[in-house]
């Protein structure tokens, strides 16, 4: 899988998408199969999480790929402490990507009751979809979460 890496920041778009994916569908299979992966793996998720459209020519690649990712970081949220930028792609899809609100806060829940931390800017994004009926409650359990591992949160929502 490292030698895949290699090739995802390749100058040839198609070269990059198609390893992007190749790479994240592999990660995918191993901890489907739950084989470990090596954590600098996890780390370079956020590197390649498409915030923005991954297409060549008519296919669309971003929702395999972020899917690929989100399962992966849901399997590994209770074996190892994530590097501060997943934290962006979980905020990112709190704060913008309704779609996939529900695996980001599965995933918050699942980190944050192994008592890892999470930043203050992920707290306030999971705040924010407190108001949210389909995530609202495992929401409120990462939040529970986050205060018992000793950090503040909105006296609103408390």
């Amino acid at each position: 899988m490292t030698n895949v890496r290699e090739y995802v920041e390749d100058k040839i778009a198609d070269v990059s998408i198609y390893t992007v994916l190749a790479y994240t569908e592999g990660l995918n299979k191993l901890v489907e199969n739950k084989t470990s992966i090596f954590p600098s793996h996890v780390d370079f998720l956020p590197k390649i999480y498409a915030f923005e459209n991954l297409r060549l020519g008519e296919q669309d690649f971003t929702n395999k790929v972020n899917d690929n990712i989100l399962s992966i970081l849901l399997y590994m949220a209770d074996k190892q402490k994530f590097d501060e930028h997943v934290f962006s792609i979980l905020d990112h899809i709190l704060f913008i990507d309704e779609e996939s609100q529900r695996m980001a806060v599965n995933i918050l829940d699942k980190y944050t009751s192994s008592k890892y931390l999470i930043p203050t800017n992920t707290i306030a994004a999971l705040e924010n979809v407190l108001d949210t009926p389909e995530v609202c409650s495992t929401a409120l359990k990462a939040l529970e979460n986050a205060i018992q591992n000793g950090q503040a949160v909105n006296e609103k929502t408390l």
